[in-house]
């Protein structure tokens, strides 16, 4: 029946519908995009500025294969950068004698000792050697120079220095306890724990303003310093380590191990064997291209996003017995999680944290995904790593690709976003940390390295150079050890204090977690009992180092005071389809910030919408999947309107002022038309 011909009295929705509607399908072949290198093993796209670049970033090496002159030394460097004497590559002018070699593993032309030597210092009591060894200085006490021995590589500490070296060059100095000839001078020296000042004085050295003083926790004392560990880790034999304490204490480390094939769990004391006597079942599970995965220790669980033919699910094992899983219920802000590439546990409060790559969003959902709030969207970037720690209030992450490349932390309720480290990387990947050291690391697949800082970005420092990280998605660090997967050589590398081994696997892993108590700390938060007093979410915060509990409310709900939420009803909002990141709003005029629905997350490209204030319901077009959608303000209910022919979709609006009529009708024309549908009309 047409519009004016009988139609009868009824809230109608109004579309422009521009053009025929038409169908597409999308090819399902692997493929990769125009900027990119396909592998000869088929195994892998790479960017294609990683072309004949001078580093085989395929596993097969077939980047680097048919290169005419691989970073040949006719091209020029750009404006002040520096050119590297072996690799030629161009670093930024900041990276040159910052004392770390970048120009490759065979030329650290960047750092010679001749061109950065201005710089160098050695540290209290010490003085350098004359002759560079690898690229480096070494340092040797002051009080060894000229005694008869050799303690430089290159006995420079035994040359012509002591021949010349006369007991009045020392009489000006006025030293406390001596003084010997060095390549810089005569300098003075002072016992173990002490260094030579002004006048010549020996004053106390800080030994704990030196980054490998101690593992964790240092504490100067006159003369010397002490060591200690955080708890629930005991200090090692040695004064300096930690060793983390598991629960049960007799349990060893453990590693989840995710390959192409299966999630394993696997014990590395020895070699990469699986379940010598913890525990005595299943512990490896058949699961294909997962890459959001975290551990929860409190329940012993391994939880990572499923992917089948049909669909995606979050799924959690029984990390003693990885055939017994258990599917958790979708998220009811975003049901497909098809699109999350990171899964991250609050083990203080109980909460997930997921990052969708499509969408460039970061959720906060409760334990059981009924209550979910959207923290970060659309400025998030391209999110390589992502790794929280809830004693801290912190969560951190690896941004490159349509950003800058970046180490990003923020507060675990998206505020205070800042950066960790934003100069020398190129494309920064697996992230993780160690909570009671407060350090996190981060590879980067470029620079083929792994680096550390602490929280504030301070105290960088490169740990591993060499390490191959393509296909990365998961490090792990614990006591002061770093478990690295190696893809390229179907191994793990296990690397401390510059020693290192591999352990061979039988076949290629991606990521690697701990799994150990010291990985999941205990902390007291008023968020770990009774949910901090919230209705919805209790995120774990931190005012000047006291923990608070920070409430939030799902979309469309607002704080009523302790921690209670109630529905947003506004009278005034407005209704914004945006495209990227896919999303559907309806904000709040007054006060700013406040939604009065939930957002539609669940659209693909969403182009108009409008709300039936009267049923609560919002409406939007989605024209990718041509169709029109619907869901309560509140979020439940989606379902699909207009699931037929809604192509070009350009406008939308409710009449709600129309009456409901007995029976359900609509009509449609193709071409330039206006539509009509009726509103209790569904699954046309």
């Amino acid at each position: 029946m047409a519009p004016g011909t009988g139609w009868p009295a009824a809230a109608a929705l109004l579309l422009a519908i521009l053009g025929l509607a038409h169908s597409s399908s999308e090819s399902s072949a692997v493929s990769c995009e125009a900027r990119q290198f396909r592998c000869a093993d088929g195994l892998r796209c790479v960017p294609a500025a990683w072309r004949c670049d001078g580093r085989a970033h395929c596993a097969d090496g077939s980047d680097e294969l048919h290169c005419s002159s691989p970073n040949p030394s006719s091209a020029a460097c750009r404006g002040d950068e520096f050119r590297c004497a072996v690799s030629n590559f161009c670093l930024a002018p900041s990276w040159r004698c910052d004392g770390e070699p970048d120009c490759g593993a065979h030329d650290a032309s960047d750092e010679d000792p001749y061109m950065c030597q201005k710089d160098f210092k050695c540290p209290g009591n010490s003085a350098r050697c004359e002759t560079p060894v690898d690229g480096q200085f070494t340092c040797v006490p002051i009080q060894h120079f000229c005694d008869g021995e050799r303690h430089c590589p290159d006995a420079s500490d035994e040359w012509d220095i002591c021949d010349n070296f006369t007991a009045a060059q020392c009489a000006a100095l006025q030293c406390e306890v001596g003084c010997r000839p060095t390549h810089a001078g005569p300098a003075c020296y002072c016992g173990a724990g002490y260094e030579a000042g002004a006048g010549g004085r020996c004053h106390d050295t800080d030994e704990c303003a030196r980054d490998d003083a101690c593992a964790q926790l240092c504490r100067n004392t006159v003369g010397s310093y002490a060591c200690s560990c955080a708890a629930g880790y005991r200090l090692h034999d040695d004064g300096r380590d930690c060793v983390p304490i598991n629960e049960p204490e007799g349990e060893p480390l453990s590693l989840v191990l995710v390959t192409a094939g299966d999630v394993r769990r696997v014990w590395p004391g020895d070699e990469a064997r699986e379940a010598p006597q913890w525990p005595r079942t299943r512990t490896r599970l058949p699961a294909l291209n997962v890459r959001a995965i975290d551990i929860l220790y409190s329940n012993r669980s391994v939880c990572y996003v499923h992917h089948n033919l049909s669909a995606a699910d979050i799924v959690c094992a029984d990390a003693d017995d990885l055939a017994r899983r258990r599917v958790l219920p979708r998220p009811a802000l975003f049901p497909d999680v098809a699109g999350v590439s990171h899964l991250a546990a609050d083990w203080v409060a109980g909460n997930w944290y997921l990052v969708d790559g499509a969408r460039e969003a970061l959720y906060a959902c409760t334990r059981d995904l009924r209550h979910c709030r959207l923290l970060v969207e659309g400025a998030l970037g391209k999110v390589h790593g992502f790794a929280l720690d809830p004693a801290a209030g912190l969560m951190f992450w690896t941004v490159w690709g349509a950003a800058p490349p970046a180490v990003e932390r923020a507060s675990l309720a998206g505020a205070e976003r800042a950066p960790v480290a934003a100069l020398k990387l190129v494309y920064p990947s697996a992230l993780t940390l160690e909570p009671a050291a407060r350090t996190l690391y981060w590879a980067d697949a470029y620079l083929d390295c792994v680096e550390r800082a602490d929280y504030s970005g301070a105290h960088r420092r490169t740990l591993r150079r060499g390490y191959a990280s393509q296909e990365l998605l998961h490090i792990a660090a614990l006591g002061g050890v770093l478990y690295l997967p190696s893809w390229r050589n179907s191994s793990l590398l296990l690397a401390a204090r510059g020693r290192a081994r591999s352990l061979p696997l039988d076949a290629r892993p991606t990521a690697a977690l701990a799994f150990h108590r010291a990985r999941q700390p205990r902390s007291a938060h008023p968020c770990a009992a009774r949910n901090g007093g919230c209705a919805h979410l209790c995120i774990t915060a931190y005012d000047g180092g006291a923990a608070r509990a920070h409430c939030l409310c799902r979309h469309g709900w607002r704080l009523a005071g302790r921690g209670a939420c109630e529905r947003a009803h506004e009278d005034a909002y407005l209704v914004l389809a945006r495209g990227a990141p896919p999303l559907v709003q309806a904000l709040a005029l007054r006060p700013r910030g406040w939604e009065a629905a939930a957002p539609a997350t669940d659209a693909a490209r969403p182009t108009a919408a409008d709300v039936d204030t009267r049923d609560q319901y919002l409406y939007y077009c989605d024209v990718h999947r041509y169709e029109i959608v619907r869901q309560r303000l509140d979020g439940s209910g989606r379902e699909v309107f207009a699931g037929r022919d809604v192509d070009n979709c350009e406008g939308l609006a409710v009449d709600w002022m129309g009456e409901r009529g007995p029976a359900p009708s609509y009509s449609y024309k193709h071409g330039r038309r206006l539509l009509f549908l009726r509103i209790d009309l569904i699954n046309i």
